[in-house]
């Protein structure tokens, strides 16, 4: 099972595609960090083990957020006319096709049709 914090860019009723396999999952507004900076988003997250699901591609920056120095990051690559039902698809697939292990520490990066993995370690 993995912990998800989700940013406030991805819908709320995206935690439900999060739940749905077992995971614990919690949107930004839950934990009372709506509107908080990145920074401040980032320190909770490592403060509690979550993974961020977010579409702030910031967050895919290594120089900033260098793999293995965060429980996880998981950025969506969608364009912006992307309903919430497409959003909660692309997610829901993503999760049903990987092994909770890859997540890891690691980077993801989720478009739609295909996903790629950054993990600490590799080049």
């Amino acid at each position: 099972m993995l912990d998800f914090l989700v940013d406030e860019n991805i819908p709320l009723s995206a935690t439900a595609a999060l739940r749905e396999p077992g995971h614990r999952a919690r949107h930004v507004g839950d934990v009372g960090l709506q509107g908080a900076p990145d920074e401040i988003i980032f320190a909770r997250a490592q403060e509690e083990g979550w993974i961020i699901i977010t579409r702030d591609l910031g967050f895919g920056n290594l120089l900033n957020y260098p793999l293995g120095t965060h429980a996880g990051i998981v950025v969506l690559r969608v364009p912006s006319t992307f309903t919430a039902p497409q959003i909660r698809d692309i997610l829901s697939t993503f999760i049903s096709d990987i092994e909770p292990d890859m997540l890891n520490r690691a980077l993801a990066i989720v478009e739609p049709g295909r996903y790629r993995i950054r993990r600490p370690g590799q080049s």
